[in-house]
């Protein structure tokens, strides 16, 4: 590793010399990491996790930036980005968040979005934002597809657009990964899409009837107990998608979370999995009836209770992420294309992400760096920089 200092103010040209092999544009400030033709830059202000409430009052110049910063994560940036520039395949994702120059998901779930695309850009794979409906999502570009909780339905089109991709003119080897989200309006066609790949989305959330079994933590929306999943044991005849992880045994936070259904085990091609499933003591609250609940004045919420008993719901394990997948043989080689469905976009809350305490977004990774042969993720937790004060006695 060479490190070069240059400014651009005596030295305005140098700039040529990475700009030719960058689509982006270099900023002053940026570091720019480089091997052959392979270039990245990590601006400054990527080093560092900050406080998002903070950040505000930065914007409004009532706070400096260092007021804002709760952590270092460079060496996480840093060496995902040597990682990248070393790779002589860089895995490519086609990351859906348009569509007819819209956002498709719902803004509270704008920073779990932007985590989720820092994970890919964190473990080296080359990302490029897409629109489904002006874009091509071509199999011959890309490797991965990412569909974050589409707020409303996907056209046939759309639908198509996918469905080929995962085909590759039957070489498959093609990954999509998908989340659903409360958020979400009715999404026939994307239902109708999953259940080719054997697995089904419920309308409601996953709740714990045991609150010793909940687990306290903060995601983009607060503070609340949520029930906590962990990871299914593969079988004879499945993936391991959590080899590589360096410590299983740390806890996924499943919050609002849908719960997904197996339609099948295996059928001719396909098959599915369960990946994260929740204890035995949870059950499915209808979102109907959450729906009803807000919007009930306090002299008919009574009325309400009385339509869906928590008490009485059948309590049983809840699978919050399951991969459907499909294979055929090249000579003795076996193609598989992967379609990974979590029930919440919340599972990879940026919150949740950045802690080292949960393994979130190492899970999630993990398994989608085992499905594209990529090899180990990466991931460096932040060095914790906010002042701690203890009163002594």
């Amino acid at each position: 590793v060479k490190l070069v200092f240059f400014d651009t103010t005596e030295d305005p040209d140098i700039l040529q010399k990475y700009q030719a092999d960058y689509s982006g544009t270099i900023n002053a400030g940026d570091i720019i990491i480089k091997s052959g033709s392979q270039v990245r830059t990590v601006k400054t202000s990527e080093m560092f996790d900050v406080d998002q409430n903070k950040l505000q009052y930065y914007y409004y110049g009532q706070i400096s930036y260092k007021d804002c910063i709760t952590g270092f994560s460079g060496e996480q940036k840093l060496t995902s980005a040597i990682m990248y520039v070393t790779d002589a395949d860089p895995k490519k994702v086609a990351f859906i968040t348009q569509s007819n120059g819209e956002n498709i998901f719902n803004q509270q779930n704008a920073y779990s979005v932007q985590a989720l695309q820092q994970l890919f850009e964190d473990n080296g794979y080359d990302v490029t934002t897409v629109d489904i409906t002006s874009d091509d999502i071509s199999a011959e570009t890309y490797d991965v597809a990412v569909l974050p909780a589409p707020q409303n339905d996907l056209t046939e089109d759309g639908i198509k657009k996918l469905t080929e991709f995962l085909y590759n003119n039957g070489d498959y080897s093609k990954q999509l990964m998908y989340f659903a989200d409360y958020t979400q309006s009715a999404t026939p066609n994307i239902n109708e899409f999953l259940e080719l790949w054997g697995i089904q989305v419920d309308d409601c959330i996953v709740r714990e009837s045991d609150s010793s079994k909940n687990q306290q933590a903060t995601i983009s929306l607060g503070t609340a107990a949520f029930p906590v999943a962990s990871i299914v044991e593969a079988g004879d005849e499945d993936t391991s998608y959590s080899d590589g992880l360096s410590n299983t045994t740390l806890p996924i936070i499943a919050p609002l979370s849908k719960s997904v259904k197996l339609l099948w085990d295996s059928n001719n091609e396909r098959s599915t999995q369960a990946l994260l499933k929740t204890d035995d003591t949870c059950y499915e609250y209808p979102l109907s009836a959450l729906k009803k609940s807000s919007d009930s004045s306090e002299e008919s919420s009574a009325e309400n209770e009385t339509e869906f008993d928590e008490n009485s719901a059948e309590k049983s394990e809840q699978i919050i992420m399951a991969a459907g997948k499909r294979s055929t043989a090249m000579g003795e080689v076996i193609n598989t294309s992967t379609v990974f469905v979590a029930g919440s976009m919340s599972l990879v809350d940026m919150y949740l992400t950045q802690s080292s305490s949960y393994n979130n977004g190492s899970y999630v990774m993990n398994a989608i760096n085992v499905a594209t042969g990529k090899g180990g993720g990466l991931t460096i937790a932040s060095k914790d920089m906010t002042a701690k004060t203890i009163t002594i006695s």
